[in-house]
């Protein structure tokens, strides 16, 4: 009878925690995202103005339009983690604004 009350017991623990985790989980999968896309739109950015400095104005706009891609994806990413956490209501705007100039730096080279 123990047995039987101690696998209930942990099934509904298993059930009530298993949602939770599953939120953590996405809430760090997007934060990881963050992370790792900005950091690589900051190298590809600094590359373009390097680029830029010696007058290779072909491969910083290269460099420029994958800043911007990855720029993009980490913007993304930080916005839907600020609009899941209700965020303040200026944290989101300026997280849209950057988005917004990520792109424009991704399109810039057309």
């Amino acid at each position: 009878m123990n047995t039987f009350i101690c696998l209930i017991l942990s099934i509904i623990i298993i059930f009530k925690v298993s949602p939770v985790y599953s939120e953590i989980n996405q809430f760090d999968s997007d934060l990881s995202i963050w992370n790792t896309k900005i950091k690589i739109a900051k190298k590809y950015l600094r590359e373009a103005a390097d680029l830029l400095k010696v007058g290779e104005e072909k491969k910083a706009c290269i460099k420029q339009k994958k800043a911007g891609m990855y720029g993009v994806e980490a913007s993304t990413s930080i916005l839907k983690i600020f609009q899941e956490e209700k965020v303040d209501f200026k944290q989101i705007e300026l997280a849209k604004r950057n988005l917004q100039r990520w792109e424009k730096l991704k399109n810039i080279c057309n």
